[in-house]
């Protein structure tokens, strides 16, 4: 796992903002919403397509993978599927079949990664609420094995995060990830159930002061 490092000075509380609402697709009527404890009606359909992620992901992939197969049934000639047939032996078939169950096996993984998220985001979404937490955020990014056709290639699938208090928050991509000033202090608004991200804004030293009073 990696930390991202801020490049150059930190900007005042008011840019910070703004980047950060930018990179994490909220306006400033929805983190209104949310600093009132509430999820505004705007970020639901936003919430369902971030909870169904894995799942749309993988059965991307499936699509792709299928798609290349019937490029080759329909603009391959027969004589040269059954010359490479005849040359590598059983493997080719085998590696067709190995790539296209690994890549049902992403599509599952998905729909039920995404459906445990998805029954939690109803209970969100049903009750209303955004709950808040406050203090140092880091962004960090993870890699986690791919399934499916790039499993075969060594590839990672890279997750970026907010973290706040052991918390994990999964934001959207590498935007999301560079906009954040890690070890300032923050108040994350988030769907309390589902733990998925709603919007972000720095605390000022002022707004600390007072609170600390």
């Amino acid at each position: 796992m990696t930390y991202s490092s801020y490049l150059g000075d930190v900007p005042d509380p008011a840019e910070l903002s703004a980047t950060l609402a930018r990179a994490n697709h909220f306006t400033l009527d929805e983190l209104a919403e949310n600093r009132a404890g509430r999820i505004a009606s705007s970020q639901m359909l936003g919430l369902t397509v971030q909870a169904m992620r894995p799942f749309w992901t993988a059965l991307m992939g499936l699509a792709g993978w299928l798609l290349f197969l019937l490029v080759i049934k329909v603009f391959v000639p027969d004589i040269l599927l059954t010359i490479a047939s005849m040359t590598l032996g059983k493997s080719v078939g085998a590696l067709f079949i190995l790539i296209t169950l690994g890549c049902l096996f992403a599509v599952l993984f998905g729909f039920f990664r995404s459906g445990a998220r998805t029954v939690r985001l109803v209970s969100d979404i049903a009750q209303g609420k955004a709950a808040c937490m406050e203090g140092r955020v880091w962004a960090a990014r993870r890699g986690e094995d791919a399934h499916g056709m790039d499993k075969l290639h060594g590839e990672k699938l890279e997750s970026f995060h907010y973290v706040l208090n052991n918390e994990y928050f999964e934001v959207r991509d590498l935007v999301a990830w560079e906009a954040l000033a890690p070890r300032e202090v923050y108040r994350l608004y988030f769907a309390p159930r589902s733990k998925l991200l709603l919007s972000i804004e720095p605390v000022s030293s002022t707004q600390q002061a007072s609170v600390g009073a």
